[in-house]
């Protein structure tokens, strides 16, 4: 061996097939896991949970209020520690990375 070590690739995930497995009743939590899945244009977001951008902005000053997520009033949004906290309390996750992002499945 020449000291090089090789690895086995990790199977890539696609991030819409991650939400569609999601199977989300509420909006408010399937924009909670497009948040978390990486998803920070509000275009991207609308177009991911079908929902208009007034909806996806309103659920987002909920979310806020709640302090689930964070906004910077320039159409950037996060999730707080409480936010994720939220999501993970009911759900079995299995981490898994998606690119250089840790980000999760429900199992």
């Amino acid at each position: 061996m020449n000291g090089l070590m090789t690895r086995r690739k990790k199977p890539k995930i696609v991030r819409s097939q991650m939400l569609m497995d999601a199977d989300l009743s509420k909006p408010e939590r399937m924009v909670m896991w497009s948040m978390h899945l990486g998803v920070t244009d509000l275009d991207m977001l609308a177009d991911t949970v079908k929902l208009t951008k007034y909806e996806i902005m309103n659920m987002l000053e909920i979310l806020e209020s709640k302090e689930m997520c964070h906004t910077d009033g320039e159409g950037g949004f996060m999730l707080t520690r409480q936010g994720m906290e939220r999501l993970y309390e009911k759900r079995n996750v299995l981490h898994i990375t998606v690119g250089c992002e840790p980000s999760a499945v429900i199992i």
